[in-house]
């Protein structure tokens, strides 16, 4: 299993504040924490890495940011799945991660690692990191 494999056992439980409380309640869940550093490691599988048309490269996120939003005939932004659904996902996931680093409970969590066997979401989730302020880093590990 990959996240076993790059993120270690166990999974970690982090405390977050109130309002930062997402699907799992009032914690985020954590693949794994590696002590040496102070990093809360998380592990992103996908599937097929390479052979998927995911939206996670930065290709993809130039290619939908880079194209205007399409308008209804009254002139109002219409709804697109990746630019208002997707990324926004990922966005609130990063943000949980920055409300667990600014919570006092988790002095021992120094930044978040992401580690993903799809070589091209590496650079998307680097730059989502550093979009969100989230201290830490994005790596491929196949």
């Amino acid at each position: 299993m990959y996240q076993m494999r790059v993120a270690g056992y166990p999974e970690r439980q982090v405390p977050l504040p109130a309002a930062a409380t997402g699907k799992s309640g009032k914690r985020l869940m954590v693949d794994g924490m590696r002590r040496v550093d102070g990093y809360a490691i998380e592990a992103k599988h996908v599937r097929d890495p390479g052979k998927c048309a995911t939206y996670r490269s930065i290709d993809r996120v130039n290619k939908t940011l880079g194209t205007p939003p399409k308008l209804d005939k009254n002139g109002a932004v219409k709804f697109d799945p990746h630019r208002d659904g997707m990324y926004r996902g990922d966005a609130s996931e990063l943000a949980r991660y920055r409300a667990a680093l600014a919570d006092p409970r988790n002095d021992e969590i120094r930044g978040f690692e992401i580690i993903t066997n799809d070589k091209p979401a590496a650079p998307y989730w680097q730059s989502m990191m550093a979009m969100s302020e989230v201290n830490g880093n994005a790596r491929y590990v196949p």
